[in-house]
């Protein structure tokens, strides 16, 4: 009924389906009307799907301009083995406060006629990415409203085909750039500074290339601003992107001083121009010694600036314990940490798993979590035998995954309204959409070994545990909770239990604490637990590897300050799918991971000497940056062909996700094709959801957004 809502009346079918005009001095526009298709997809939390829309994409149909444009009525069926009738394009019209009502799974179409070549940025929310003439860029699937990507509007036909998330209404429009170079007050990583601390700080900047050339800048306090010295900071910024960087802060927070101003100058240093580019002035809020606040760090994994918040101890302990708490879904690190009242003689850590649904706390929200507790056991000096583990919701099953994951680094574990695993919350397995017992799928299934939560319950062994959950809890059903313990029972594990009568998903009562977090027992467990020794250095167990990623899998190389690096030493279209590509992905880390990962071209990545992954975009005729690849490895990608070990394929539509050793140490993540089909087949696996298993060796076709796991040419671990 919601799809019917949008086909406008016969009448008025010629406006609905009429291009969208951008005049050439037009300071904005507004996108209104378009086409929308159903899915056509069957689509999960798994590393293949199957889709018909995206295979039109990739053999280069719909979203490029030039192609034949979808005509109301014109029908697209699913693929083969989904049972969903064809969907036909209707006409969609937003309503009066721009959005558009669309399915889950959905796709719209809008189109643009524009007067002359520009530069815009894009402003957009509701949607999974969208296809920007051809090129895949990323979306706000959580409807946070802090996306905006400049793109190049081509003079005449301009097409923008958005994937609708079905969380939230689509809504999108183009405005003029406020200058070629700017920082962007949206979407900071920014620290709370302690009163009478001294110290240098960190927070990350934004900043956007709104023009067509590569920007080499830098950014440093502006003159005015008290007591601060210079930061020394010179990067460089790919044409149409917005690029996340870190930068230390030098501060002195008076005894007096509630907020700190901190202004900041972009200057650009590049060749084609110079001067100051864009200023602006961030305000840090402080707190006194004993608040709860936000501690910043750099991520190991990408050089990014992260957070985690922390609730001091009540006293002043010389060897406080640490309890680790995670947050539920759509939850920031601060408010869960704003849910506890102090302990004496424990401080309260609380990591972001990278965004506030970020990765489930597995994948790369695991390596945040363990990453947050190491900076502030360090910090703090905390006792290595007294540390905890709970968490909420979403918090709740990351608690059982880092338990199972490290039992040896928690006294005592306490899940509240938590989900057990994937599989008993949201029903998906296998990682292939259909025939679950082909023998490739069960490669792909070994992939996401790590998420299997039930299968890791037996090393819990031994181990404290309390479970919390609220008897009418309608989020996460108390059947998670029941589902743990009956399998802990079988395992003659033993465990703490309480189900709150009457209680949703989340409660309270009139005490100091968020009751369902803040919960005492939890806290009397934490205070009767300790470990027999500290735990060992190190986190690679046989699962995981020390960056706490899925052994054999392709997403080892997104680790060690890992660059994406874009091929230019192929043709101009095989230039041009690289870079997109890269930049998508520049995009989803940024998004999905409050990423900072930097984006090069090959001809600066071989320069650089810095012992990093890198990941690199097109084969080895077009990314100069494949010398980077051990050639023990005897893996080999060209325009033509895939070879591995003494296996080839051939065609030009064949694409490769392949995690390689790297001379010199470390890893390199490629993601190649042989042609442009191949490459565009790529696009849209999901390697940055979390769950999904991508073997280290992915070689597939580009029928497999049609045929599935019968268009995986080769996988392994």
């Amino acid at each position: 009924m919601r799809a019917l809502a949008l086909i406008a009346p016969f009448a008025l079918l010629s406006a609905a389906l009429a291009q969208h005009t951008l005049d050439a001095g037009a300071p904005s526009l507004t996108l209104s009307q378009g086409l929308f298709i159903d899915s056509v997809s069957l689509t999960g939390r798994r590393a293949i799907n199957l889709d018909s829309l995206v295979a039109e994409v990739v053999a280069g149909r719909l979203a490029e301009p030039g192609s034949p444009l979808p005509k109301e009525g014109e029908t697209l069926a699913s693929p083969p083995g989904v049972r969903n009738p064809p969907k036909a394009w209707a006409a969609a019209a937003a309503n009066a406060d721009g959005a558009f009502d669309l399915p889950r799974g959905s796709y719209l179409l809008l189109t643009v006629d524009s007067a002359a070549e520009r530069v815009m940025v894009l402003s957009a929310s509701g949607h999974a990415m969208l296809y920007e003439n051809g090129a895949p860029r990323m979306g706000d699937p959580y409807a946070t409203g802090q996306v905006q990507l400049p793109v190049l509007v081509r003079k005449g036909e301009n097409r923008f085909l958005f994937a609708s998330a079905g969380r939230g209404p689509v809504r999108a429009s183009l405005s003029a750039p406020a200058a070629a170079l700017s920082m962007l007050e949206s979407d900071l990583t920014l620290p709370t500074p302690v009163r009478g601390e001294p110290d240098e700080y960190l927070m990350s900047a934004r900043v956007m290339n709104a023009s067509t050339t590569r920007q080499v800048c830098s950014i440093r306090y502006t003159d005015s601003a008290p007591g601060m010295g210079t930061i020394g900071s010179r990067f460089a910024v790919e044409p149409l992107s917005v690029r996340t960087v870190a930068l230390p802060l030098n501060l002195s927070p008076q005894d007096d001083s509630p907020e700190i101003p901190v202004d900041l100058t972009l200057e650009r240093l590049s060749d084609d121009g110079r001067g100051d580019a864009d200023r602006k002035t961030f305000i840090l809020r402080t707190v006194g010694a004993t608040d709860a606040r936000r501690v910043t760090f750099i991520s190991g994994i990408d050089a990014s600036v992260q957070y985690y918040a922390v609730v001091p101890p009540a006293n002043a302990p010389k060897a406080p314990g640490v309890v680790l708490s995670l947050h539920g879904a759509s939850v920031e690190a601060s408010n869960q940490a704003a849910s506890y009242a102090a302990k004496p003689d424990l401080v309260i850590v609380c990591p972001t798993n990278r965004r506030p649904f970020g990765f489930d706390w597995e994948d790369w929200g695991r390596t945040d979590a363990m990453e947050a507790l190491a900076h502030a056991s360090r910090a703090w000096r905390a006792d290595p035998l007294r540390t905890y583990l709970t968490g909420h919701s979403m918090g709740g099953h990351g608690t059982w995954q880092l338990a199972c994951q490290y039992p040896e680094r928690f006294a005592a574990i306490a899940p509240s309204a938590g989900w057990l695993s994937f599989e008993t919350y949201g029903g998906s397995k296998s990682q292939v959409p259909s025939q679950p017992d082909h023998p490739t799928a069960a490669i792909l299934d070994r992939a996401a070994a790590s998420s299997d939560t039930i299968a890791l319950l037996p090393r819990l062994k031994g181990k404290g545990i309390y479970i919390l959950h609220g008897d009418a809890d309608d989020n996460v059903p108390v059947a998670q909770a029941r589902t743990a313990r009956e399998h802990l029972t079988s395992l003659k594990i033993e465990h703490a239990w309480h189900e709150q009568p009457g209680a949703g998903h989340w409660w309270d009562d009139d005490k100091p604490g968020a009751a369902c977090v803040d919960w005492p027992p939890i806290f009397r467990l934490f205070a009767s637990s300790k470990l027999d020794s500290p735990a060992p250095k190190g986190l690679a167990t046989d699962l995981l590897d020390e960056n706490s990623l899925p052994k054999g899998s392709f997403k080892q190389a997104f680790a060690n300050r890992f660059v994406f690096v874009y091929g230019t030493k192929g043709t101009p279209e095989q230039n041009r799918a690289s870079f997109n590509k890269a930049r998508f992905d520049a995009e989803q880390w940024a998004y999905r991971a409050n990423g900072a990962a930097a984006l090069v071209p090959d001809t600066v990545a071989v320069r650089d000497t810095q012992p990093r992954n890198r990941i690199i975009y097109g084969n080895q005729e077009t990314n100069a940056a494949w010398s980077f690849v051990d050639p023990a490895s005897k893996v080999s990608v060209t325009s033509t062909t895939i070879s591995i070990g003494d296996k080839s394929w051939t065609g030009p539509d064949l694409g490769a996700l392949l995690a390689l050793p790297q001379n010199g140490g470390g890893l390199v993540g490629v993601v190649a094709g042989t042609g442009p089909q191949g490459q565009r087949a790529l696009e849209r696996l999901p390697y940055f959801t979390s769950g999904t298993g991508f073997p280290s060796t992915l070689v597939v076709r580009s029928s497999v957004w049609m045929q599935g796991v019968e268009g995986i040419v080769h996988a392994a671990p």
